[in-house]
């Protein structure tokens, strides 16, 4: 079973996102029900308990950050799939980085870490794989920010589909 370890805006951000982005592509399949998310790690059959431990160690010094929207993104010139690559610089990427090597020594099966890999905010219903191979790639300059409120662990039940495991609160300023 595969989860995904996700970072979620807080309100206010959601709404700036869903207001000034998403309704640029009404016609097309858009996600109701998963709200804006950045996956940060994906982990492959994890010890549940021994997960939430580490994690909770881990995001311990972490309170909640900004992060930059620098490009708006389509594969394709309908429209259909539309992402916000998120800039890596900063608390996102150490937060990240800091994931991805402690669980790797704590032996959970997870990623290789990839310079090439973008962070990014999916749009549309279908997300990229791989943002880098991608041939009818059309981009838009934006300079935006959103606020990282919380850090979810998901299940992934289905093709589509989630369910939350746990979620870790980041602290406050």
């Amino acid at each position: 079973m595969k989860y995904n370890l996700v970072a979620l805006f807080d309100n206010d951000s959601n709404r700036f996102i869903d207001f000034n982005y998403k309704h640029d592509s009404k016609r097309n399949k858009i996600i109701h029900h998963i709200p804006f998310h950045i996956v940060l790690e994906t982990i492959d059959d994890p010890d549940i308990i021994k997960l939430n431990d580490l994690i909770l160690k881990i995001l311990k010094p972490y309170k909640r950050f900004k992060i930059h929207f620098n490009t708006l993104s389509t594969l394709s010139s309908n429209n259909k799939n539309q992402y916000l690559s998120v800039e890596e610089k900063g608390y996102i990427n150490g937060l990240v980085r800091n994931l991805n090597e402690d669980l790797k020594l704590s032996g959970f099966k997870v990623r290789d870490l990839d310079n090439n890999e973008n962070l990014f905010v999916s749009l549309s219903q279908n997300s990229p794989k791989n943002l880098n191979s991608k041939s009818n790639l059309s981009q838009t300059s934006i300079d935006s920010f959103a606020k990282i409120e919380k850090i979810e662990l998901w299940k992934i039940i289905g093709n589509k589909k989630h369910s939350v495991v746990h979620t870790y609160n980041l602290r406050e300023f």
